[in-house]
């Protein structure tokens, strides 16, 4: 099949928030089918977060292979109003010649916040978040923890957030396949050592060494990637169940993967 390989984060729309989130794939949907194609590729869209700074942002070093990143989150399907003063920031943040990262994340996550202090309560109570959390607890408790950790905030906070993210991706992937346009996932072969992954699972990881590239016309002196390798002997004693897990939850969004490097 035909198809188009895209960032995320590179998809605008003047409904968004200085970044492409979930919602503006439905647009990129309608002309994948309209010209033709069945195959939308995405970048890795795992979480990334650390500090919100400008190393956040490549997309190839998760704290989770499982969560997705907060930062595609389409505002207003949270309840946030669109009053002045956001269609305000908006029109600032989306009329910026490049993405400003650190400033949209700090943006969005203000936001973010807010929606969660208003509903939370009501959302964990809710039927769909319950089953969520138990359909995902292998992997969500310790995502939580790890970012509760890092952040001195409640579990709870990043729960819901994925709940979110979930629900709104799920959207679009079902918006797509109704249209014969399938979604293709970019995932990354490592994960970061500051990684809920490597701090629950040290054991499935060669932590002292690191993961990179030889020397080669495009960098002579080589590639440090910074991720730790995978201990193999170990994975394979429980029959690489972090692996199948991993590919079945991102098989909830994706029909193909592209695994790299």
């Amino acid at each position: 099949g035909a198809g188009t390989a895209i960032p995320l984060f590179s998809l605008r729309s003047s409904e968004d928030f200085g970044i492409g989130d979930f919602r503006d794939l439905r647009y990129l949907v309608d002309w994948a089918y309209a010209t033709g194609q069945c195959i939308i590729q995405l970048l890795p869209i795992n979480d990334t977060t650390r500090k919100g700074g400008w190393e956040d942002s490549y997309p190839y070093s998760p704290v989770s292979s499982f969560a997705l990143h907060p930062i595609y989150l389409r505002l207003q399907d949270l309840g946030i109003d669109e009053t002045e003063d956001f269609k305000k920031e908006r029109k600032e943040l989306n009329s910026l010649d490049q993405i400003d990262f650190p400033k949209v994340f700090k943006a969005k996550m203000a936001y973010i916040r807010k929606a969660f202090e208003t509903r939370g309560k009501k959302d964990k109570d809710s039927p769909a978040f319950k089953k969520f959390v138990k359909s995902n607890s292998f992997w969500l408790d310790e995502y939580c923890t790890f970012c509760a950790g890092r952040d001195s905030l409640e579990p709870e906070y990043y729960a819901w957030m994925q709940y979110h993210l979930d629900k709104q991706l799920s959207e679009e992937v079902a918006y797509a396949r109704k249209r014969n346009v399938y979604f293709k996932g970019d995932l990354p072969i490592g994960v970061s050592a500051q990684s809920a992954e490597a701090l629950f699972h040290p054991e499935l990881f060669n932590l002292d060494s690191c993961a990179g590239a030889p020397p080669d016309y495009f960098s002579r002196d080589g590639q440090n990637w910074g991720f730790p390798t995978y201990n193999w002997d170990a994975m394979a004693e429980n029959d690489f169940a972090w692996w199948k897990a991993r590919l079945r939850k991102m098989s909830e969004y994706f029909a193909a993967f592209r695994i790299d490097h």
